[in-house]
């Protein structure tokens, strides 16, 4: 994107997207209107000067552009001003458009009829204009619209009624390039928004897709991995190791004294227990490894990667040291301890459910021997 893009897609964003950014229907949109609202109050003031240059004196170009143009340019503004205080998006499309209908449908009827006036082109920009931000009931009322007048300007014409002609001859020639190269200029910069559009409302998909699937792999309470994504990360170690021969291990955690803490200060004060013990969970571990919430008061970690003889002891007694240093809250000291079971990862078991499950009766069996825990390493369970 250019310099001058990045400049214009930020102003769209600018008057849009902190009222409209919540939905990427509604924000594509927005910008849309508010993009063709500038250009076509760029092209007013143009159209405002360009009459008032060719004419300085002529009666009929200041009133075209103070009865026509200034109000259109007014009306338009009033959209783009509505539109950035998110009020009445649909009004305000059908505001822009019919400023800019009345514009050009007067500007042919007072320049000799649909047969002479250079403004005729402009309801095609009209009708391209209306499915660009109206969609496609929005683009087809228009075009009805466009259509009976433009059906009704020929049948007058064709009837021999003799519309005013306020275009000077010597002036003619101008006005039709004057009017030739708006259309031209309208038309690129319109598509120009169109893709700008497309490559904002691109981007805003892809943060939402993965905003959806941060959502979905999450836990909302703790922000750490939910049983989900533990799962789908335990299949791609099982697969890892099995290729490298490389072993990983599964902690289950259960915390103790969790309950009463629940059942006496409350489930708020609870939840703020589970995250002060997720953040301890995550500052324990590396880069690679992750902590999953799978229960209320349940959580695993995979450690990716251990190498062979690794004491689980040292790692189990750190771990528990850590999460029982006491917890304040409120004035409220809290202590929880925990129970965990281990699970090897080597490659030869490769189902997910049995490795939880195998984790799981570790973790019950710690708790009921009061030890602090178990590993699992083949059909018993040894301590």
């Amino acid at each position: 994107m250019t310099t001058s893009g990045r400049l214009f897609d930020r102003c769209l964003n600018f008057l849009s997207q902190p009222q409209f950014g919540h939905h990427a229907q509604l924000l594509w949109r927005a910008r849309a209107l508010q993009g063709t609202n500038l250009v076509l109050i760029f092209i007013y003031v143009i159209s405002m000067s360009f009459l008032l240059a060719t004419e300085p004196l002529g009666a009929f170009s200041r009133q075209y552009a103070g009865y026509a143009l200034a109000p259109a340019a007014g009306l338009t503004f009033l959209s783009l001003w509505l539109t950035y205080r998110a009020r009445c998006l649909v009004f305000n499309v059908h505001l822009t458009l019919s400023a800019l209908f009345i514009c050009a449908a007067s500007g042919i009827y007072v320049n000799g009829g649909p047969d002479v006036s250079s403004n005729n082109q402009h309801l095609i920009i009209q009708a391209v204009i209306g499915f660009y931000l109206g969609g496609i009931r929005g683009g087809l009322i228009w075009l009805v619209i466009i259509f009976v007048v433009e059906v009704t300007f020929y049948s007058m014409a064709a009837s021999g009624y003799a519309f005013p002609n306020y275009q000077l001859q010597a002036h003619l020639f101008s006005g039709e390039v004057f009017n030739f190269m708006l259309a031209f200029f309208a038309v690129a910069v319109l598509i120009t928004i169109m893709e700008l559009n497309r490559s904002s409302l691109d981007r805003y998909r892809e943060l939402e897709h993965s905003r959806f699937k941060y959502k979905a792999t999450h836990d909302s309470l703790t922000q750490l991995a939910n049983r989900e994504l533990l799962q789908s990360t335990l299949a791609e170690t099982i697969e890892r190791c099995q290729e490298s021969g490389s072993k990983a291990l599964l902690f289950y955690l259960d915390l103790n004294n969790f309950k009463p803490i629940n059942d006496t200060y409350g489930h708020a004060c609870g939840d703020r227990v589970l995250q002060v013990v997720a953040a301890r969970l995550q500052s324990m571990v590396r880069k690679n490894d992750l902590v999953a919430r799978v229960g209320g008061d349940e959580f695993a970690i995979l450690f990716q990667k251990v190498e062979s003889g690794q004491p689980h002891e040292r790692m189990t007694t750190a771990l528990a040291e850590h999460l029982g240093e006491p917890i304040y809250l409120s004035g409220q000291q809290f202590s929880v301890g925990c129970s965990i079971g281990i699970c090897e990862i080597d490659g030869s078991n490769s189902d997910v459910e049995d490795l939880l499950s195998i984790a799981d009766k570790a973790m019950y069996q710690a708790k009921k021997s009061q030890q602090l825990w178990v590993l699992e390493a083949g059909p018993g369970l040894v301590g």
